[in-house]
């Protein structure tokens, strides 16, 4: 399958027709929704923890589908390829997210815009790309083929030939997820932390350490289980926007109260006490905001180790769904949201029954994100994100109490660690 992956991008780089590359698409993703049905029918004894060490083989698989076990894998083939034409068509035409995230230094980045734009049009992508002289940082939808296909023109490209597929991350979605299009731009910053890239950048010496998820999991694990006082030496901090630890968090997290990634610094600035002479565990969505916070953290001088969680959230929840991040990940397309977990840590502002999905305030000038139950919003007309939004719903001037009642950058007073409750794992 690899050598096909390798050779589907050389040829999309060839000048051939439109027609050809949708074919090959298609082709391309019906080979790959196959494989990928014909696999989830694997007896489970075979995919088992126990044979880790390999010591059933090849002969001991066991393919079961509707209530029938095929111990031949061209059976199993014939079987899939009768009765489930129509799942595996429906599987090849899913979508996926595809986010990647690169930062290295980009001497070009008019010619990697243009480069970036040709290959998503060309594949049919959609999605928010933002390309800079500090490298590059996006999540793009499209077809499982397309996906595949735009992992390996990345990989080949010679600005990322040091990344791996595990420098990408997928989750379920679809195109029509980005409500924008397609949107590729050079900016100042890659994520906005309203610093030059100059003056604050990522390299080598900058850089924390990167914790694996099962590392950071470990160390997360060992700071909960302490004292109070003994807790007091780390802090767990959550490096995302407010509405994103509203509506999940890693147990036991410093979640700063603040609008956008740009105050960053200045919370930072404002909470040094918070930081000095500490072990400083950051975390963010997929890593790459850790890596410009905890560059410019790490520039303060005041730390005793920083520590980030590689790959993100994305990738803990991959690896422990039901670990120590509880609640649902916040995603910046119109998905709003992954869940990997069934835990509902938010309430509705207005009922305060238990409620995690977000919806837009419903004010002609107002942005926010709500949380209000659906009986709150059908029942009660509850739509807005505060009074004065009620009040002005189709005035052009902005007169949100929140925006105006928010303090811009909260100062934490003292850190109090949150008691862990152990639970038995059902």
């Amino acid at each position: 399958m690899q050598k096909e992956n390798t050779k589907f991008a050389d040829i999309f780089f060839q000048p051939i027709s439109e027609s050809i590359m949708d074919k090959q698409i298609d082709k391309y993703a019906q080979k790959l929704a196959f494989s990928k049905f014909v696999a989830s029918k694997l007896g489970q004894q075979w995919l088992s923890p126990e044979n880790d060490g390999g010591h059933l083989g090849a002969e001991d698989r066991i393919w079961i589908c509707c209530n029938r076990e095929c111990r031949e894998q061209k059976l199993i083939h014939q079987h899939c390829a009768e009765k489930h034409k129509h799942e595996i068509k429906l599987e090849a035409d899913k979508y996926l997210i595809d986010g990647t995230e690169d930062a290295r230094w980009i001497e070009d980045p008019d010619g990697l815009l243009s480069w970036q734009t040709q290959l998503c049009e060309r594949l049919q992508l959609t999605g928010k790309v933002r390309i800079g002289i500090e490298g590059i940082n996006g999540t793009v939808g499209g077809s499982t083929a397309s996906t595949e296909t735009y992992i390996d023109a990345m990989l080949k490209h010679k600005l990322f030939s040091e990344m791996t597929r595990e420098d990408f991350k997928k989750s379920p979605g679809s195109a029509a997820d980005f409500s924008c299009g397609l949107k590729i731009g050079i900016y100042k910053e890659i994520v906005p932390m309203g610093i030059e890239p100059t003056e604050i950048q990522f390299s080598e010496s900058s850089r924390c350490d990167h914790l694996s998820p099962e590392e950071f999991n470990r160390k997360v694990e060992a700071h909960l289980q302490q004292s109070d006082d003994e807790r007091r030496d780390t802090v767990l901090i959550d490096c995302r926007n407010f509405y994103e630890t509203k509506i999940g968090k890693f147990e036991g997290a410093v979640t700063p109260d603040i609008r956008k990634f740009s105050y960053w610094p200045e919370y930072v600035d404002k909470n040094i006490d918070l930081f000095e002479n500490k072990d400083v565990l950051m975390y963010c969505t997929g890593g790459i905001r850790c890596e410009r916070g905890s560059a410019y953290l790490k520039s303060k001088g005041i730390c005793r180790n920083i520590y980030q969680l590689k790959g993100g959230i994305h990738r803990y929840i991959e690896r422990f769904p039901n670990g120590l991040y509880r609640g649902k990940l916040f995603v910046f397309d119109d998905r709003n949201s992954i869940q990997s977990n069934d835990d509902v840590i938010s309430k509705c502002q207005y009922c305060s029954s238990p409620w995690d999905t977000y919806v837009q305030c419903t004010s002609a000038h107002c942005r926010l994100l709500v949380l209000s139950c659906d009986t709150c919003r059908r029942d009660r007309q509850l739509t807005t994100c505060c009074r004065n939004c009620t009040d002005n719903t189709k005035s052009g001037r902005e007169q949100c109490a929140c925006t105006e009642q928010r303090v811009r950058i909260p100062i934490e007073n003292s850190y109090k660690p949150v008691h862990h409750e152990s639970e038995e794992s059902s």
